[in-house]
């Protein structure tokens, strides 16, 4: 693309760089070319494979570069990148966030960014303005996404024993999971990359009561991460939950004490991530499954027993598509527990 004057008062220039009814001597003007470079090269009017979480630096460029405008040209740039990308993702055990791309990022003449959904046929512009004239550089990537599925099996509510002591869970880790995950994933053909897990606790609400004084005491918390970051892998394919409540609890200053009630009440979301190999590169997510569990045991004798669980519910959704990436303000750590009023 190209502009003929960088005069702003110029009116008899074509800005278009067809024709020029009128060049005064007095006027010096300078042919200019607006590109789009990746790595230093030229990629204006091409098409680039790219994978979702890979880095895209881009740089809005002028030829010749040496060119130098006049102090009352009106000069402005701007970016069109089409959804869905972000301008980064961060994430601990603590804290994850994905960060958009503002404003401010698209008006300058380079640009980093991260697609995180795949398409074909993307058309990425750059549009150099000049004294109120557009002059646009285009550049196109096919944005290839791994295929990846997640099935799920579960297991079953108990009150029981469980690596040698009793609690209400569900699913024993040590003989039959709550839930088991096994993944799916096929990168596509020229690109490389790993996966992992990451479990977010939507909300949780657990409860138990102290046999002697019939009080009970109470755990809360949403938006938080499920312990580790990331979720452990069982085997190179899966990985599971267990999630329980110990019977054989602990007053507020650590002393034991003895339990003759509990309630859980669990919700979760799986979800299945993916970073492409190469520097700079970032987590995207691929798919998620949204489950959960509930429990209630009430000590019917003296000591607990199987029979003790008066109600239980368990259940997962279908595994689907993911473009938002897991996010959250805390970790289900510390376990914090509140006497009940």
């Amino acid at each position: 693309m190209t502009v003929t004057s960088t005069r702003a008062d110029t009116e008899d220039l074509d800005l278009d760089g067809e024709t020029n009814d009128y060049i005064s001597d007095s006027v010096c003007f300078t042919v200019l070319e607006v590109i789009i470079k990746q790595g230093g090269v030229d990629i204006t009017d091409t098409t680039q494979d790219v994978i979702v979480g890979e880095k895209i630096s881009l740089v809005g460029d002028l030829l010749p570069d040496d060119v130098v405008f006049m102090p009352e040209d009106i000069i402005s740039t701007i970016w069109t990148i089409p959804e869905k990308r972000i301008k980064d993702y961060v994430a601990d055990k603590d804290f994850a966030k994905a960060y958009e791309l503002e404003e401010g990022d698209l008006d300058d003449s380079s640009v980093d960014f991260y697609w995180v959904d795949g398409a074909d046929n993307r058309d990425v512009s750059y549009t150099f303005t000049i004294n109120g004239k557009d002059f646009i550089a285009d550049a196109t990537f096919d944005v290839k996404r791994p295929d990846a599925l997640i099935d799920t099996e579960l297991g079953d509510v108990d009150v029981g024993t469980t690596f040698g002591y009793w609690a209400l869970s569900f699913g024993k880790k040590e003989i039959k999971p709550g839930i088991e995950f096994t993944k799916t994933v096929n990168v596509p053909a020229g690109f490389a990359g790993d996966t992992q897990w990451v479990q977010v606790v939507d909300d949780t609400t657990r409860r138990f009561r102290v046999e002697s004084t019939g009080d009970w005491y109470r755990f809360e918390k949403f938006n938080a991460c499920d312990t580790v970051y990331p979720y452990p892998p069982v085997t190179d394919l899966t990985t599971n939950d267990s999630p329980l409540i110990g019977l054989e609890g602990q007053d507020l200053y650590g002393n034991p004490v003895d339990l003759d009630g509990a309630t859980m009440d669990d919700n979760f979301t799986m979800y299945l991530m993916f970073k492409p190999d190469g520097v700079g590169n970032i987590w995207v997510p691929l798919r998620r499954v949204s489950w959960g569990w509930t429990g209630e045991c009430l000590k019917a004798g003296s000591t607990w027993n199987g029979t003790d669980l008066v109600d239980d519910d368990k259940w997962a959704n279908n595994d689907v598509d993911c473009i938002h990436h897991p996010q959250w303000i805390q970790n289900i750590e510390p376990v914090e527990w509140i006497k009940e009023p």
